[in-house]
């Protein structure tokens, strides 16, 4: 176990097969660890896009007011997802600026995600214990993910690859 995660913060090799190149525009070739942040970010962007497609689902069911509440939301989730999507693609590109936006995401998921358990944790008493366990899991995976992003992103390595594009 303990091999595993050291190997996970190592120098990784290169992604050398064009098969792992999803939304890339160039042909330099991108840490793996880099490949995983990527997809951290266009996985909220596929979320937000279905949701657009499930909003719009269900426009033939609804009255005037629930049209324009479901019209705005899906605006909205289409809106984050384009940024997610752009900062996945840009990520891959090894864009200098996509790199700071993935940053500033990170950093506003973590003040948005200390609120949430602030919130979690207020509530403590009242919540069953299957609820607790369960949240308290979601939250330790969500913060590992966003700090492991944030130690690709910050590795010496890989921010040589954003300065020298």
């Amino acid at each position: 176990m303990i091999a595993t995660i050291s190997r996970m913060f190592q120098k990784s090799p290169m992604v050398r097969d064009k098969k792992w190149r999803f939304a890339i525009a160039s042909e330099t070739d991108i840490p793996i660890p880099l490949v995983i942040v990527s997809y951290i970010f266009f996985l909220p962007a596929a979320a937000a896009f279905a949701g657009v497609t499930i909003g719009f689902a269900f426009i033939p069911f609804a009255l005037y007011r629930e049209i324009v509440a479901i019209l705005t939301f899906s605006i909205t989730l289409a809106a984050i997802g384009m940024i997610y999507m752009l900062t996945s693609r840009g990520l891959r590109k090894l864009s200098l600026g996509w790199r700071k936006c993935a940053l500033t995401l990170i950093g506003i998921h973590v003040i948005f995600l200390t609120i949430s358990l602030s919130r979690f944790l207020s509530n403590y008493d009242t919540l069953q214990h299957r609820t607790i366990v369960l949240l308290s899991l979601r939250y330790a995976i969500q913060y590992l993910v966003l700090m492991y992003a944030f130690y690709v992103l910050n590795r010496s390595d890989i921010r040589r690859l954003f300065h020298r594009s």
